[in-house]
């Protein structure tokens, strides 16, 4: 790719060192202080006359390590040291949209979720580290009088001539220079950082207890409130106010959609909402009643076509006895460390100042501004780091309240959201059902499959709830990709469940449950032919060489057995974000339980950054993934899910054996984070199959059994 100034944006001068923005701001007022005269820049790398290198991105840290990965992209690009690289998130109101997302959902909005941050920003970050490289190496050649061909920069120095530049001496002179003609994007990994498991810097913070998330946030005469909200749609409607009136309560405020208590200390107003028993309308749906009209929309529900080849219909119609199963899915609330918390303070000059978890800041500043009338370009959110990767970061129902407090009460407010109300009111993981059928040809492979899921929307819904829709009637979008295996005849369609719930994005996201029903149908027909189930996955993927290649580097480091009567082995592969997955776990249901020995699993996300983030990354999502397999299902109560007792996290002593292989290949980028969760459902489905045991199709387990 060509570099030029025409796609570069160049800032900075004398004691403001060399700005380079990656892309120029469309609208929205600064988020960063620039030099007097320059224009407004966006996402930017500044290098500083003390020779501090800042990248200044769009997205969060949710504790996936992508602001690692961006800076090794950035100091390999740039042919500086890592160290020298700081990373400091833009505030809200850049106006950057996330391009993968708005290529998938066609929805424009700053956005950190979905495993899209570095495929969607790792080019842009590049281009403005060679677009540095180039100038400085300008500067280098001016002072040198050297041919900048002939100059190295490395290690933040540019060398080649009679000495060492610093790139710290360089910075300033190099902000009066254009970007040399014909400048190019390095070599993947010239720089010796990229590829390589170069150590998180967020780690040591975190490890120090220096990490600052939305919570920790204190401010002078600062307040602190607890919440009740009611339902998406629905009202308060009783409360006890003079129960609610303990030691330490400051105000109790009533509104139709929310009570808050304000107190010196958080838990005095939690404890006031307690003793209120705050009640709201509910809608009536509970478990049965959400099973029934799941069945309903399977069977006359108008479905939307995700992904079609060929014509499974008409060949499933010519079948004489096609092989068909209904998979279940429960509901899955999130479980995340970290509460949904918002700090708020009003500005002397009638603005606002928010810090706030969210993996959407401009969308949060939206809200803020439509909840309390206060100009968007007064609003000032600062995203801090999340403490919970699941995705219920997304929406932050705590923001637009605690703005509202911090304004009626003209005192700075933190709204932090106990738990168990963040569980009851984030976004949940539809309950789901896919309906799977398949036709087996006379050569005995997999002629032609059906795939029909019903659910509520999930980053669909969540996405219009952003933009200020109510999230109802998104139909789910899964399986465009279709599955790896070349079937000559494969529909996928997808129905809107159409269920009173609030569902949104979660890491394990719907596209699981479509993998879960396609990789156990396929194992089910391996069975009923006899055939051994991982090279029947090979031989139906045609030209799928990096899947066939990770079948069978899984299949020799888990010494795998066959499959076959006497085992307790399960094969799975996946395909999502660019990336693929094969796992093959061991596993066995001992006194009604479900136990896990070992899982191996194989890795081909493209060029790989770092291979030390891509193995926490997998292993992360099967041990999260493995959690909610054993979690007992919420219950559905009044359109509302029960947790039944608290979540049961794997105890160490538990978890089980894990290998992560990583093959990195010369594909472009993948995503990861959703890699884990693909996999382990369907590896241990299978594996419990293997010896003639039960064929699970319930999901988590525990409802099965």
């Amino acid at each position: 790719m060509q570099i030029d100034r025409r796609s570069l944006l160049i800032a900075g001068g004398v004691g403001a060192g060399l700005l380079v923005a990656w892309r120029l701001w469309p609208e929205g007022d600064a988020p960063l202080p620039v030099p007097e005269g320059s224009a407004e820049i966006g996402g930017l790398i500044s290098l500083a006359p003390s020779g501090e290198i800042t990248l200044h991105i769009p997205q969060v840290e949710t504790g996936q390590g992508i602001w690692t990965a961006l800076a090794q992209l950035a100091a390999d690009e740039m042919g500086a040291r890592l160290e020298d690289v700081a990373v400091q998130p833009l505030q809200a109101g850049a106006g950057f949209a996330n391009p993968v997302i708005a290529e998938a959902f066609g929805r424009n909005v700053r956005l950190t979720g979905a495993a899209t941050s570095v495929r969607g920003f790792a080019e842009p970050v590049r281009q403005a580290a060679a677009g540095i490289r180039g100038l400085l190496l300008a500067e280098a050649e001016a002072l040198t009088d050297i041919d900048a061909t002939s100059l190295t920069a490395i290690n933040s120095e540019i060398i080649g001539g009679p000495r060492p530049l610093a790139f710290a001496d360089l910075a300033e002179g190099a902000a009066s220079r254009s970007v040399p003609g014909g400048m190019t994007l390095r070599e993947w990994g010239s720089g010796g950082i990229a590829g390589t498991s170069a150590p998180r810097i967020d780690i040591a913070a975190k490890a120090r207890g220096l990490w600052r998330f939305a919570s920790d946030v204190r401010l002078p005469n600062m307040i602190h409130a607890a919440a009740r909200l009611a339902p998406r749609g629905q009202r308060i409607t009783r409360l006890d106010r003079a129960a609610a009136d303990r030691p330490g309560l400051i105000d109790l405020i009533e509104t139709p959609n929310y009570v808050a208590a304000l107190g010196e200390s958080w838990w005095q107003a939690e404890q006031a909402l307690v003793a209120a028993r705050v009640r709201f309308d509910t809608a009536p749906l509970d478990d049965a009643s959400l099973s029934a009209r799941l069945d309903a929309a399977m069977n006359e529900g108008r479905g939307e076509t995700q992904f079609a080849r060929g014509d499974a219909s008409r060949a499933l119609r010519g079948a004489e006895a096609p092989l068909s199963a209904r998979y279940r899915f429960a509901p899955l609330v999130h479980h995340g460390l970290e509460p949904m918390s918002c700090a708020a303070r009003q500005r002397s000059d009638g603005g606002l100042d928010i810090w706030a978890t969210t993996q959407a800041p401009d969308a949060l500043r939206e809200a803020v501004a439509a909840a309390t009338g206060v100009a968007i370009g007064a609003v000032s959110v600062i995203p801090m780091g999340v403490g919970d990767d699941s995705g219920r970061a997304i929406e932050n129902d705590a923001a637009p309240i605690a703005a509202q407090l911090a304004i009626r009460t003209e005192r700075p407010v933190m709204l932090t959201l106990s738990q168990s109300q963040t569980r009851l009111t984030s976004a949940m993981r539809s309950p789901g059902l896919v309906r799977a059928s398949a036709r087996i040809s006379p050569e005995r492979r997999i002629a032609a499959m059906q795939l029909r899921l019903v659910a509520n929307g999930g980053m669909g819904a969540s996405l219009d709830r952003l933009a200020g829709g109510d999230g109802r009637g998104i139909a789910p979008v899964v399986g465009r990709t279709g599955t790896p295996y070349a079937i000559p005849d494969l529909a996928i369609e997808s129905v809107d469940a159409g269920l009173p719930l609030r569902t949104g994005h979660h890491r394990s996201s719907l596209d699981a449950m479509l993998n879960f029903a396609s990789e156990s149908m396929v194992d089910e027909v391996a069975r009923a032919i006899g055939a051994e189930p991982v090279s029947f996955r090979i031989g139906m993927l045609g030209g799928d060489v990096r899947l066939a290649q990770l079948l069978g580097r899984v299949a020799d480091a888990a010494q795998w057995d066959g499959g076959g009567p006497g085992s307790a082995m399960g094969v799975a592969c996946a395909a999502i974000d660019g990336s693929r997955i094969a796992l093959i776990a061991e596993a066995e249901m001992a006194a009604g339980s479900l136990r896990v020995a070992r899982l191996v699993a194989a890795v081909d996300c493209g060029r790989v950054i770092n291979p030390g983030l891509v193995e926490q990354q997998v292993a992360g999502g099967l041990l999260s993934a493995l959690a909610d397999m054993q979690d007992p299902a919420p219950v559905i109560e009044r359109a509302l899910p029960r947790l039944r007792g608290r979540p049961a996290r794997p105890a160490m002593a538990s978890i089980p054996e894990m290998e992560i292989i990583v093959m990195p290949s010369d594909a472009p980028m993948g995503g990861v984070t959703s890699l884990g969760a693909m996999g382990l459902a369907p590896a241990l489905a299978n594996a419990l199959a293997a010896d003639q045991g039960p064929r699970l199709r319930t999901v988590p387990f525990s409802l099965d059994r």
